[in-house]
């Protein structure tokens, strides 16, 4: 009888590695798998963002192809400045000036007059 269970147990402990290892091995296989389609769906994402940038680059880089509208035909003469668009010499920036000044009265007139319905 006491070779019976140490035979017994001899046989246990010999085959427990293996179904451990069976275990381990089924669990790694399901790990892999799952690994390989989540690398699947990153590819694809990446994928998607890598396209979506081309066509963004290709639509940008026929905007920049197309003709642009001739420019304004500028005039050929000398250029001249008209007198409202002269600038003031020092000596005239110099000169002084008379204030503007309004009459008080005028102001006030303006102020309390009652406006028209």
């Amino acid at each position: 009888m006491r070779a019976f269970l140490v035979g017994g147990l001899m046989a246990a402990l010999t085959l427990f590695p293996v179904a451990v290892a069976a275990q381990d091995t089924e669990t790694l296989r399901r790990e892999l798998e799952q690994m390989r389609t989540q690398f699947d769906r990153m590819k694809e994402d990446y994928q998607k963002a890598i396209d979506s940038m081309t066509e963004r680059l290709r639509r940008l880089e026929q905007q920049a192809v197309q003709p642009a509208p001739p420019p304004l035909s500028a005039p050929t003469g000398p250029l001249t400045t008209s007198p409202a668009a002269r600038q003031p010499s020092l000596m005239e920036l110099a000169q002084p000036r008379q204030p503007f000044v309004r009459r008080l009265s005028t102001l006030l007139a303006v102020a309390i007059s009652p406006s028209a319905p």
